[in-house]
């Protein structure tokens, strides 16, 4: 029994290294991505630079940043349909960005799903930070009121409780709402069709670059909603996830 303490931080000490050699290892991968793109775009290969790009977004640099580089490198490229889809993560990445804003606004696109008022103002990250933040100030308010024995008002219990509760939803949102209501890209100018079929009626076409709420698959279709009365069924490859 008196080694099984020595053991734990043992185990714990290198689950430590090792996350931190995976980090480092990743980190230089992500390192050589971005030395190969810049290569590569300053030679004039823009869907070589973009495909750097996108497979450093793969191993883990999601930043506003490279995706405004990544849409700036496929613009050059002329793949609208890759413009629109970076531009969309660097705006779910960081809403504040004015410059994706603008772009997509510029390209008259309007991202389908719900929108709270801070969650179209702060990244994901910070506010899951605002809401840590709110519930420890809850929690430790409480507990010096006790401890002082001072009892603290209902209506501020719940106005603070609502306050909390309300960051919680927001942070909820910004992080779980890509998942909840996906969104997804038109890689081309295609058909929506009325049925999950190739020989199906087509209701109307799509541009390349057209943001679409993307719906359940059914044999090799999936599901899309362009507008609230323009929805159908396009081919799966068509419609290409905004996220990975």
């Amino acid at each position: 029994m008196r080694g099984r303490p020595a053991i734990l931080f043992l185990a714990a000490l290198l689950a430590w290294l090792g996350c931190g050699l995976g980090q480092a290892w990743a980190d230089e991968a992500i390192a050589t991505r971005l030395e190969a793109a810049r290569t590569a775009y300053a030679a004039g290969r823009f869907v070589a630079a973009g495909a750097s790009l996108d497979a450093a977004y793969r191993d883990g640099a999601r930043n506003a940043e490279l995706c405004l580089a990544a849409a700036r490198t496929w613009d050059q490229a002329g793949d609208k349909s890759r413009v629109v889809r970076w531009l969309v993560r660097a705006h779910r990445l960081d809403p504040s960005d004015t410059e994706a804003g603008k772009a997509l606004t510029a390209l008259g696109v309007r991202l389908p799903g719900p929108s709270l008022p801070l969650g179209s103002r702060l990244s994901p990250r910070a506010l899951v930070w605002l809401a840590l933040a709110a519930n420890s100030l809850f929690w430790l308010a409480l507990t010096l009121a006790r401890c002082f024995g001072r009892a603290v008002p209902r209506r501020y219990l719940a106005l603070a409780g609502l306050l909390t509760g309300w960051l919680w939803l927001e942070a909820g949102l910004a992080v779980f709402g890509p998942r909840l209501w996906p969104v997804g890209v038109v890689a081309q100018e295609t058909a929506v069709l009325c049925a999950p079929e190739a020989g199906a009626e087509a209701l109307f076409r799509l541009p390349a670059g057209e943001v679409v709420a993307l719906g359940p698959l059914r044999d090799g279709f999936r599901r899309v909603t362009a507008a609230p009365d323009r929805l159908g069924w396009m081919a799966t490859q068509t419609a290409q996830p905004a996220e990975p």
